[in-house]
Parts: structure tokens; sequence; C-alpha cells
């Protein structure tokens, strides 16, 4: 028999929160956070009440509220429209949705499932073929409206 693990933690509106937070199930803010928030392979959602002052390291986060602090998704990073970030996010898939405020910089990373799978099969990526393709690459852009530096 398996364990059962929690489908999520909330803390709701009215509710604020000053320390490190861990866990190991999904965390949905809906009050205030200041800290750290640290949930490796777990979700996290700053839901439309939610505020956060925080450095967040998880799987897959999504905000629609207010989040200062850097974001760091080893999965997916979600920006909704009513979103407000200031400060840095990183996520191997990022969305930002038209709308959402964002003040800081976009690292789009590589799936760490990916490169682990290609460095256990011991694959090489083919470097002539790949030189290859980006030598039948249609001209830039400026060249084909006649204008070359």
């Amino acid at each position: 028999m398996q364990p059962q693990t929690a489908l999520s933690s909330v803390i709701s509106t009215g509710v604020i929160i000053r320390g490190d937070i861990s866990g190991s199930s999904d965390l949905l803010v809906d009050g205030q956070v200041d800290g750290v928030i640290h949930l490796a392979e777990n979700s996290l959602s700053v839901g439309p009440q939610g505020e956060v002052k925080a450095n967040v390291e998880a799987k897959n986060i999504i905000v629609a509220g207010r989040v200062e602090g850097n974001l760091v998704a080893t999965d997916r990073l979600e920006l909704r429209k009513s979103a407000v970030v200031i400060g840095d996010i990183a996520g191997a898939r990022v969305t930002i949705e038209e709308g959402a405020f964002l003040r800081g910089s976009i690292e789009v990373r590589r799936a760490v499932v990916a490169v682990a799978s290609t460095a256990a099969s011991g694959a090489v990526p083919d470097a002539p073929a790949a030189s290859a393709a980006a030598a039948s690459a249609p001209a830039p852009a400026a060249s084909l409206f006649g204008t070359t530096e």
C-alpha cells in the first residue's frame, strides 16, 4: 500500500506567514508569505489575492497574484494576466499571458529530464548535421530586403 499524499496545502486570504516554507505537497497562496519557498517536486500557485515576498523554487509555478522575488521552476512557470512579478524568472517552459506585469529578466532553461536522459543514453549531438542545417538556413531578414552590412 502506497502512502497517501495531500492534494495541496492552502494559505488562505487573511493569513500571513513569515519564514521559510518547504514541503512535499502542492501549495496555494491566497494570503501573504514573506520568506523563502522551496517545493522541489511540487507546485506553487499564487492566487489572485496572494502576495508573496520570497525567492521561490518549485517544480511548477503559477502566478495570478503579486510576487516580489526570484522564481525558479524546474518544469513550468506561468504568469496569468493578473500577475505582477518583480524579480527574475526561470523555467523550462515559460508562459506569460497578455496583461501580466514582469519587471525582471526571463531565462528559459532546458528541461532537466531531457538533459539527464540524453546523458544516460550516451547520445552525443551530431555536430556535422547541426552545421549542415545551419548552412542551409535561409538568409538573414536584412539581406532579403536589400540591406546588408
